[in-house]
């Protein structure tokens, strides 16, 4: 059997722009649209003004334009309102840092998420603990990764929990959360309720009006859009209280972008989610059919049995049997000797806590993706 070392990796011998790429990390950023440039270009380099400036009447327009059409995307209601940011980061805090100023006036000084929320989420609440007092619950996960309304009713406070912030496609496992019915338990109790939807555009449908959140964040780079633009929906009457001060000048280009990217993601979705779907299908069936020499699996797909997961992602736990321990070494593998793109993660759902490898695809992602990814864990693994 081969050996598997850092130094077989690292005389691979070619460069990634030598060799076809097998890209599986769209949950991390996906590919800048052709047609999302298009549209930002001119605002690059030729109608380059910043819309707030007396003689830029056109750029203006049309930055309401996209907030407009945001609005259309999402199906909110005329009076909600569409803000921009620099990222779904930026746009989770906005959110949650704005719990400093609304509980101020009120006794509600609690806020309860979960254990399974991305960084931006998860961060941003351990800083209102630690630097603020404010107390955070941290909701656990079921047995397949859900977080249930039964568990959040148990902990939620009538008159003191301020917030419910929770994702809606958990980024690691992809189990889809049950956010309609997490939201109603948030209203019951007087709670605003913001929902994580950064990894929903182009994977689920989106309706803003019928999700029952208070706010919702965005990131344009995960649907097609640019680095560099977030969004955040906040339904009419929540407050928002900014996080810089100031005259920022607005990044119109990204917003552009960001805005025909949405509509991309959503028109894309009737079709796109039975082909992503059924990929995915193909590369978990893949995966889990290789055998290694003694017999056993080689991985298993966590949160596999969830009532819901996202059409888009895979996260498998690898044996202690398998050839390659580290996970690290194996998709150094993946990249330098099949082109096969994916990432490292690891998840606490379901009462338990799994290293392993995300793969994530999108619209663009092809049958050749999912055949070269799974041919190539075979390789690598020692396996049959």
């Amino acid at each position: 059997m081969e050996t598997h070392n850092a130094d077989n990796v690292r005389n691979a011998g070619t460069t990634r722009a030598e060799r076809q790429v097998h890209y599986l990390d769209n949950c991390v950023t996906t590919k800048l649209d052709d047609r999302v440039v298009k549209v930002m270009m001119p605002l690059l380099t030729e109608q380059f003004y910043v819309p707030e400036a007396h003689y830029a009447a056109d750029e203006m327009q049309l930055y309401e334009q996209c907030m407009a059409r945001v609005k259309r995307c999402l199906n909110c209601c005329e009076e909600d309102r569409v803000l921009f940011t620099s990222s779904g980061t930026e746009s989770c805090n906005l959110v949650i840092n704005s719990m400093l100023y609304i509980q101020k006036p009120t006794d509600r000084c609690h806020v309860i998420t979960s254990q399974v929320e991305h960084p931006a989420v998860a961060k941003s609440c351990r800083f209102l603990q630690e630097k603020h007092a404010i107390p955070v619950t941290y909701l656990p996960t079921d047995c397949n990764g859900v977080v249930q309304p039964a568990e959040l009713e148990k902990y939620i406070d009538a008159e003191r929990t301020v917030l419910v912030s929770m994702t809606w496609i958990q980024h690691v496992t992809g189990v889809v959360q049950p956010v309609e019915e997490l939201a109603h338990v948030a209203h019951a109790a007087g709670a605003l309720f913001h929902l994580d939807a950064c990894q929903v555009p182009g994977r689920m449908h989106i309706d803003f009006a019928a999700c029952g959140a208070d706010y919702m964040s965005l990131s344009a780079h995960k649907f097609g859009g640019p680095k560099g633009v977030g969004i955040v929906v906040a339904r009419a009457g929540s407050q928002i209280f900014p996080l810089v001060h100031g005259a920022p000048a607005t990044n119109l280009a990204g917003i552009a972008g960001t805005t025909t990217a949405l509509e991309l993601a959503v028109a894309q979705t009737e079709v796109g989610i039975p082909s992503m779907l059924s990929l995915r299908n193909e590369l978990e069936r893949g995966l889990v059919s290789i055998m290694l020499p003694d017999g056993h699996r080689c991985c298993r797909v966590v949160c596999a049995d969830a009532p819901r997961r996202s059409p888009s992602h895979t996260f498998v736990h690898f044996s202690h049997r398998c050839v390659v321990q580290d996970t690290a070494l194996l998709l150094r593998l993946l990249d330098e000797r099949h082109g096969v793109l994916a990432s490292a993660a690891h998840s606490s759902a379901a009462h338990k806590s799994a290293s392993g490898v995300r793969f994530s695809l999108s619209w663009t992602t092809t049958a050749e993706d999912v055949q070269a990814t799974v041919a190539a864990l075979r390789h690598e693994l020692g396996c049959v």
